[in-house]
């Protein structure tokens, strides 16, 4: 009606490892947007730029690279379904939030013997099982500050 063309800023996400301090583009590695570009064997920057357009928004992507300019430009060599369109449009444009009290563990076993790793639950006293060290083996996880851990061996 008042012929204005929508254009889209910093489409592909380079604004939250730019000016907001993040690790990771949370646009780039979106599981919905991996799962779709993998389904059509493409990156998820086509998927992104394929369903803006649709969506008659102008994307001008930013790239300096002659191979990422070239991905950019084939775009449009693939179709998203309506069920694609839809989960795209779904996302709520949020990047989550970690939770600060999660922390990622390794455990090593410095023993010749197997150990088995239970986690403690504090209020029950309860002893959960949660894996396997081999004889000089690690084991990683993830968990939470304050958890507790107990190694057994075979025999308890």
């Amino acid at each position: 009606e008042e012929n204005i063309q929508y254009q889209a800023y910093s489409t592909l996400g380079n604004q939250w490892l730019h000016h907001k301090g993040h690790n990771t583009n949370p646009v780039l590695f979106n599981p919905t947007l991996r799962s779709i570009a993998k389904s059509h064997n493409v990156d998820v920057a086509q998927v992104v730029i394929n369903w803006a357009t649709r969506h008659g928004v102008a994307v001008v992507p930013a790239s300096t690279n002659a191979t990422r300019q070239e991905t950019n430009y084939n775009s449009f060599g693939f179709d998203l379904t309506d069920d694609e369109m839809r989960k795209i449009d779904a996302l709520d444009g949020k990047v989550p939030v970690p939770d600060p009290n999660r922390v990622s563990l390794t455990f090593e076993n410095k023993r010749d013997e197997k150990l088995h790793s239970y986690w403690v639950n504090e209020s029950s006293g309860e002893e959960v099982h949660v894996g396997e060290l081999e004889g000089g083996g690690t084991l990683s996880m993830g968990s939470y500050h304050g958890h507790k851990f107990l190694f057994k061996d075979m025999e308890g």
